[in-house]
C-alpha cells in the first residue's frame, strides 16, 4: 500500500532546517557528555550555517519522511604532517528511531562518497564509545587517538 512506504533518504542539509539540526546536536551532547559542556544554541547555529555553505565543508541528514533524524557533519583539510588531504567530522548522531539497520552505514557510506569527491585521501571518525567503534572497525577504520575532555 502506498500510504505504507516510508521514505528514507541521505541527502545535504538546507539553511531552513537549522532548528532541526540545533535539536540533534542537543541530544547528541545529552547523550554522550551528560555532564560536560553544553552546546550554546548561536555558536552552534552559526558553525551549522557556516558549514552548510562551505565548500570544502559538508552536513549530511538522515530524512526519514520529510523529518530530520541524524547528520554527519564534516570537512576537508589538509594534515599538519604530510601533503594529504583530510576528511574530519565534527558530529555523527542518528536519533534512537533511526538507530540499527543499515542507518549509520548508510550515512558513512555518503560521507566517504564525498570526502572521496574532494579528493580526500584519509577519513577521519571518532567514536563516542557508542556502537559506531564496532561498525567503524567492521569498515576498515583503524584507532588512532582517543580525545579527553575536562571542563574548568
Amino acid at each position: 500500500m502506498a500510504s505504507d512506504l516510508e521514505i528514507l533518504l541521505i541527502r545535504l542539509a538546507v539553511l531552513s532546517e537549522i532548528p532541526d539540526l540545533w535539536q540533534l546536536v542537543q541530544a547528541y551532547s545529552d547523550e554522550i557528555d551528560p555532564a560536560g559542556q553544553k552546546p550554546q544554541e548561536r555558536a552552534t547555529k552559526r558553525t551549522l550555517m557556516a558549514l552548510i555553505a562551505h565548500p570544502t565543508s559538508v552536513v549530511l541528514v538522515r530524512d526519514q519522511n520529510g523529518s530530520v533524524q541524524g547528520l554527519l557533519a564534516g570537512s576537508i583539510g589538509s594534515s599538519p604532517w604530510a601533503d594529504t588531504r583530510i576528511a574530519d567530522y565534527l558530529i555523527f548522531y542518528l536519533s534512537p528511531a533511526c538507530r540499527g539497520g543499515r542507518a549509520a552505514l548508510s550515512m558513512l557510506h555518503a560521507y566517504e562518497q564525498w570526502a572521496a569527491s574532494m579528493g580526500a585521501e584519509v577519513v577521519g571518525v571518532s567514536d563516542t564509545g557508542s556502537q559506531l567503534g564496532r561498525l567503524l572497525k567492521r569498515q576498515g577504520y583503524q584507532p588512532a587517538e582517543q580525545k579527553f575532555l575536562r571542563c574548568l
